[in-house]
């Protein structure tokens, strides 16, 4: 039986050890699931629930990285529910789900995030984050405007007719 201890057997040197860099993501569009979700309550206030999500990028040289959303569930300020709620509704969606009843029902469906940095009201940069599904791509007209206000409405082509082009992510390169 193993019996509990706090000696190590070794001395333990942690430069001995390789850091993984985790630094801060580069703005761009990452493929991602949801891989893990809870409800819990805020550090300085059990009152205010989060729903924090972990969004695992899918694939690219960043696979394996993890964007964290926290978008507030319940809080004493209706304003910040309010926003909260519209921030998971937007995860939802990108989903494909028009509803859930349980955060995992959340898990292995892919979408899209846009990473975006931008100044917060004091002056720190601030990474924005915007929700999409993967969905094909809108019809791109390939003649002028202009044409298309001269030929009768009946000859556009039809959307069925029309292949959908498949719809690239750009990636950053990057020298990690």
């Amino acid at each position: 039986m193993y019996q509990l201890t706090t000696n190590l057997g070794e001395t333990f040197n942690v430069s001995d050890v390789p850091q993984p860099d985790y630094g801060d993501l580069p703005d761009g569009k990452y493929l991602v699931a949801i891989t893990e979700s809870q409800l819990k309550p805020e550090r300085n206030n059990e009152n205010n629930i989060r729903a924090s999500l972990q969004l695992t990028i899918q694939e690219g040289e960043l696979a394996g990285r993890v964007i964290f959303a926290n978008p507030c569930w319940i809080n004493v300020r209706e304003d910040l529910q309010l926003y909260g709620r519209q921030e998971l509704s937007q995860v939802i969606k990108a989903t494909g789900l028009a509803g859930i009843a349980d955060l995992a029902e959340l898990h292995d469906k892919l979408f899209q995030v846009t990473l975006k940095t931008k100044s917060g009201k004091d002056g720190q940069p601030r990474q924005n984050k915007t929700y999409q599904t993967m969905t094909a791509p809108s019809i791109v007209p390939t003649q002028k405007p202009s044409a298309f206000k001269q030929q009768p409405r009946a000859t556009l082509p039809h959307p069925q007719q029309v292949q959908p082009q498949p719809r690239q992510i750009v990636r950053p390169n990057l020298p990690f």
